[in-house]
């Protein structure tokens, strides 16, 4: 994945697609200014500085997203314990989100109410959304109780699994590749796989994991 990193002032700001959302800002207590950088790893950078020294950061993620009745999702920074900024569903009655998930290794959030499933990135910026009512009768929209990112760095496939109050589970990915070559960049879902539940389990999913 490509990776545009930017040195200004003692601060590391590192950005990714696919629309080069923030993806990790490194700020330095002490007076120093970078003049390199280079990726060891996907999670760690390595930085040179005026003074003559050669620094290495870990880039983690370090917060927690809460959903409201009111069709908001809130994100939470767990250093310093404060509010970051919101993420709201419209649709009045139908707008409470029952069920997130995050991808810490890009930084992609998803969200999901009654009708609508939501990809954004951890600045709240949308990239992509879609109506669960799509060719589905209004009484049939499935339920979603429970969504989960694959996050492995062997992937190239960004997958978001979505379980249901039925048993079934529906796998999602996200692209462009519908966008027209002289128009701006239009992200939407696009399902993958349907895993139905057997006949005579068609518990509910409240939870949803990879594993392997």
């Amino acid at each position: 994945m490509a990776t545009l990193r930017v040195i200004h002032h003692g601060t590391v700001n590192v950005v990714r697609p696919p629309i080069f959302i923030l993806f990790q800002v490194t700020q330095t207590i002490e007076v120093m200014s970078p003049t390199c950088a280079a990726f060891a790893d996907q999670d760690t950078l390595v930085t040179g500085s005026d003074d003559s020294l050669v620094r290495v950061w870990h880039l983690a993620w370090s917060v927690v997203i809460s959903s409201s009745l009111d069709g908001s999702a809130i994100l939470w920074d767990l250093n310093r314990g404060l509010y970051v900024r919101s993420i709201w569903h419209a649709g009045g009655d139908c707008s409470c989100i029952s069920s997130r998930s995050t991808n810490l290794r890009c930084g992609y959030i998803a969200t999901c109410s009654t009708y609508s499933l939501w990809l954004h990135t951890i600045n709240a910026r949308p990239v992509a959304i879609l109506d669960l009512r799509s060719n589905v009768p209004r009484a049939r929209v499935p339920c979603v109780t429970s969504i989960a990112f694959h996050e492995r760095d062997y992937s190239h496939l960004g997958i978001l699994a979505i379980g249901h109050a039925d048993g079934s589970v529906v796998l999602y990915t996200w692209n462009a590749e519908d966008t027209s070559e002289d128009a701006r960049a239009q992200w939407g879902f696009l399902k993958v796989r349907d895993l139905e539940a057997e006949k005579n389990d068609s518990a509910s999913i409240t939870s949803l994991d990879f594993i392997g």
